[in-house]
């Protein structure tokens, strides 16, 4: 008898964390931890039938993804920005703090998605003018027609 390869472990253990196990899938997937947990070996014919039955089943829904690029504002009143990183493969969030007045890394952006509500122009406007931070591109404002208007002229044309 030929006993389930590494590979095949490594398989299954990713196929069980994407994919939605119905009642049959999870009394196999129990079957092969309880032989495991009892030191039995696991034949490869076994394993090779539970990998072509976790690949029928329906992937797992998707993470929720990172907003688009741009500013927003949680319920709890709070203004956020989400930017790409520097190689631009990922966003991220950034808070505005009242304290301190500057951007910080805001941690557990992917929960926070669905409740993150888009600035209207006026809402970013209102914020540059109370912070001096332009709210798009988080930029100190600098000329007076900008000060004024709260946002920069570049960010004011791509609203």
């Amino acid at each position: 008898m030929r006993v389930m390869s590494t590979k095949q472990a490594a398989f299954i253990r990713t196929l069980i964390a994407e994919r939605n196990l119905d009642a049959g899938n999870e009394r196999r997937v129990q079957i092969l931890r309880d032989m495991h947990a009892a030191g039995q070996p696991i034949p490869s014919d076994a394993a090779s039938i539970l990998i072509g039955e976790l690949l029928k089943a329906p992937r797992k829904a998707a993470a929720a993804t990172a907003p688009a690029l741009g500013t927003y504002h949680l319920p709890d009143g709070r203004i956020v920005r989400i930017v790409e990183n520097r190689e631009k493969t990922r966003r991220y969030g950034k808070v505005w703090d009242e304290d301190t007045e500057s951007w910080e890394y805001l941690p557990g952006l992917g929960r926070l998605v669905q409740d993150l509500t888009p600035l209207t122009l006026a809402e970013a406007e209102a914020f540059g003018i109370r912070t001096g931070n332009c709210a798009i591109c988080g930029r100190t404002l600098t000329r007076s027609d900008s000060i004024a208007r709260g946002i920069g002229p570049v960010c004011a044309s791509q609203f």
